[in-house]
């Protein structure tokens, strides 16, 4: 069974934590739950937020002050957040940092044929985009390769042994590259602005984002 994760905003009112005000239900369910932004379990961009090397790491377990909240109500009394399929984790949401997702920069690594290399340089630049679709790559490649694996020092193409390299290679042997991104180009417009909406609800300090892993 696939598993994915689903995002939650909560608010705190009069010290206690629910669904914002005016929160739009979800035509699935008969209440509203906060429910803002999903993302596929597989999908490498989720350790921007979850694993030993997230940039803006969850918290694991359920947050405390949950009594009002219509989102673990939901669960049911019996509910058991010790054994349970649904994976909770949460964040404070002035943790997430979303006035710096513009300029924050992420080293991220793809693998691409040899002949392709040269095309991201030192490893330091912009996704090389159009130069790889004039090379005959489709949506769904460049949408592939662009959901890099993020990781921490840049691969150099440029001269030395790994330029040499991607000389000798057949022309489709898969060599590793690097390129860098912000954190809104990496999450993507939609998922981005998902997470800065939700300043519509309420302060930073009075915000929380809870996952769930289903």
């Amino acid at each position: 069974m696939s598993l994915d994760y689903y995002f939650h905003v909560e608010t705190r009112r009069s010290g206690d934590w629910t669904v914002p005000e005016g929160f739009p239900c979800s035509r699935y369910r008969s209440e509203p739950l906060g429910e803002f932004t999903w993302m596929r379990g597989r999908s490498r961009r989720a350790r921007l937020f979850f694993g030993p090397s997230a940039i803006f790491p969850f918290r694991p377990g359920p947050p405390e002050g949950r009594a009002r909240s219509a989102l673990f109500r939901s669960l049911g009394p019996k509910y058991d957040f010790e054994e349970n399929e649904w994976r909770i984790c949460w964040i404070p949401y002035g943790d997430l940092m979303v006035d710096l997702w513009d300029e924050m920069l992420l080293v991220l690594q793809c693998d691409v044929g040899s002949r392709d290399a040269a095309l991201f340089g030192d490893g330091q630049k912009p996704f090389p985009e159009d130069a790889l679709r004039a090379r005959g790559h489709d949506d769904f490649e460049l949408d592939d390769l662009q959901e890099g694996e993020i990781v921490h020092a840049p691969i150099d193409r440029t001269h030395g042994k790994l330029r040499f390299e991607i000389d000798v290679l057949a022309p489709d042997v898969r060599v590793p590259v690097t390129f860098v991104a912000s954190v809104r180009t990496y999450l993507g417009e939609g998922g981005a602005e998902a997470f800065r909406g939700l300043r519509a609800h309420g302060r930073d300090d009075d915000m929380r984002v809870v996952s769930m892993y289903c």
